[in-house]
């Protein structure tokens, strides 16, 4: 009996590490507090002395942060190129497109995105992330447990990237838990030329 156990958690255990070394690439979550300067996305930010599990997937231009896991709370600090079509839009950037242009694009691509999640726009509203013009858009989705997930999204354009920061929580507890935290950081970024 407990070879078969064994043999079954070979079966199960494999998969998922390759699966999680595949969309890693190797990258290995980190402790994190305090400045820290991200070379991958020319971003500086400020955790204060919270503790924070970071994960830094150059090669996707992606920096995650987490507390208590991914599914319970995540900040995601990401770049795009802009000559790369909006996934379900299709649609182009131009680098020097207006933000109310920018936010109608990326809310039809969001609408896209998740017209089988239950889609529903919270608020769209300009801001400033480190003197460059932004654009802030929230909105919720349901999973397929229909539980409300919001999502806390930053937009701006720099450096020819198109720059996404965003707080996905489940509404219930955790969304409101860290979105104080989460706004503290945006207003720490410091973009590096």
């Amino acid at each position: 009996m407990l070879k078969q156990i064994s043999k079954l958690s070979k079966k199960v255990a494999l998969p998922f590490v390759f699966a999680s070394l595949l969309f890693t690439g190797c990258a290995q979550w980190q402790d994190a507090s305090g400045i820290q300067k991200i070379e991958s996305q020319k971003v500086t930010i400020d955790l204060s002395k919270d503790n924070w599990h970071a994960l830094n997937l150059k090669n996707h231009e992606r920096y995650m942060l987490t507390k208590d896991g991914m599914l319970l709370q995540q900040i995601n600090i990401t770049r795009f190129d802009l000559d790369t079509a909006l996934s379900s839009s299709k649609k182009m950037i131009s680098k020097d497109i207006l933000s109310h242009e920018l936010s109608e694009l990326l809310i039809e691509n969001l609408k896209l995105v998740h017209s089988m999640n239950g889609f529903r726009l919270i608020s769209n509203e300009p801001e400033s992330i480190s003197q460059q013009d932004a654009i802030n858009i929230s909105y919720q989705i349901k999973d397929e447990y229909d539980n409300i997930i919001k999502v806390n999204a930053s937009y701006f354009i720099f450096d020819d990237k198109l720059y996404v920061i965003n707080y996905i929580a489940p509404n219930q507890y955790y969304y409101s838990k860290d979105l104080e935290k989460y706004n503290s950081i945006k207003k720490s970024i410091k973009l590096d030329s």
